[in-house]
């Protein structure tokens, strides 16, 4: 995990050194204007389908206090750039508030400053950002954002990243495991539950009967689990996703909590994502409206 803010870093030193009371912050290294639009958001020409982007809005200005929220709205996915990859870990990373503090260290109310901690290349970056986020008008983002955007999470982090590999459509792509590398300094593995895909990527394959126990004792060792459906399985099996999602690429759900409860295991998942990047949530046995809650109530208990 990230190291704590008590460590004085140098970059984060001259970002305080420089706010000014009552002065919102203006990041002088990733100028946000609309003369510096093209050099910021694209890196060269900008796509023939490319948004257009006529304002910069302050975090502030999208509701909120300005700071980043430790317990924050939905994601909702926007088409501007691929980042599903880092909307996925960040719906993961977001079920832990204590992880959040330590990728978004600082952020004073109402100064418009935020720096945000990424592993890269084997070391922690400090990226500080001010909050000048690109926009369509006077209230739509152009690039992902929460649910509530003046939330903070998903756009400055977007923006952090963004800063770090030169404009935003340097960040459009890339791997959900990648991003929570990025974000935790942690090592991530993916493990393959169809038994065909299995066999061919997955070394050493998981004995039959073993996988509850191997994914419940991560869990409870304190690892990040998510869980994702591709949907040409539903096509090709005849399966049906419990979610159906709008987003072109698979969306990955948090695990939260793994029981088991007289023979039945059950899982726990968290729906970070707004309802713009779900069709439909899980109604089926056991979901929070189901009857199984009242027909069963030792195991409900």
């Amino acid at each position: 995990v990230p190291p704590d803010a008590s460590g004085a870093d140098p970059v984060l030193s001259a970002a305080k050194a420089s706010i000014r009371p009552g002065v919102p912050y203006t990041d002088a290294e990733f100028v946000c204007s609309k003369k510096d639009a093209a050099k910021v958001l694209y890196i060269g020409q900008p796509p023939a389908k490319a948004k257009t982007v006529d304002n910069w809005l302050r975090l502030g200005a999208l509701g909120g206090s300005g700071q980043i929220a430790k317990a924050a709205s939905p994601i909702t996915p926007r088409d501007g750039v691929d980042d599903v990859f880092a909307l996925c870990a960040l719906a993961m990373v977001s079920t832990r508030a204590d992880l959040l503090e330590r990728i978004f260290p600082w952020s004073p109310e109402g100064s418009g400053a935020h720096a945000v901690r990424i592993f890269k290349d084997g070391d922690w970056r400090m990226v500080v950002v001010d909050d000048l986020l690109p926009s369509h008008g006077k209230s739509q983002l152009a690039y992902s954002s929460n649910a509530s955007p003046g939330d903070g999470p998903v756009a400055i982090y977007l923006k952090a990243l963004a800063k770090l590999y030169g404009n935003y459509e340097a960040i459009s792509g890339g791997r959900v495991g990648g991003a929570l590398e990025d974000m935790t300094g942690g090592f991530s593995e993916k493990i393959y539950l169809r038994d065909e895909v299995a066999r061919v990527k997955q070394s050493p394959a998981i004995q039959l009967g073993q996988l509850w126990q191997q994914l419940k004792g991560l869990l409870d060792a304190g690892h990040l689990l998510g869980a994702g459906f591709k949907a040409k399985h539903a096509a090709a099996d005849s399966e049906k996703p419990a979610v159906v999602e709008v987003a072109t690429r698979s969306l990955v759900h948090p695990v939260l909590e793994l029981r088991e409860v007289q023979g039945l295991q059950m899982v726990r998942l968290s729906l970070q994502y707004a309802s713009t990047a779900i069709k439909r949530e899980y109604h089926g046995p056991w979901s929070n409206t189901a009857s199984e809650w009242q027909t069963s109530p030792a195991v409900a208990a």
